[in-house]
């Protein structure tokens, strides 16, 4: 994107953002569709659980592996969001 801003002559600052967490990902992959927006934000996976496990525990695992992965992404430049601010050079 700041390469595509170089060449016509704009200046802008461009940013990236990974909004969705891992666990989205994980339902693209194995589900084929998308998860209605306001579960695909969620961080931990609706899978059915052994009444055994610990719920806190599971969802901090999963928020573990999220914080993880973003930065995972970002260090290699990738995201599902990316945002430009821009204006004439000057």
């Amino acid at each position: 994107m700041k390469n595509l801003l170089d060449s016509i002559g704009l200046k802008g600052q461009v940013q990236s953002l990974q909004e969705y967490p891992i666990t989205n990902h994980i339902k693209w992959v194995y589900r084929k569709t998308h998860s209605p927006v306001l579960s695909a934000r969620e961080g931990t996976p609706d899978v059915a659980l052994m009444e055994k496990v610990a719920l806190d525990e599971w969802e901090k695992l999963w928020q573990d592996i999220d914080v993880l992965y973003k930065n995972y992404l970002k260090d290699k430049g990738f995201a599902d969001r990316v945002l430009a601010i821009v204006g004439p050079k000057g």
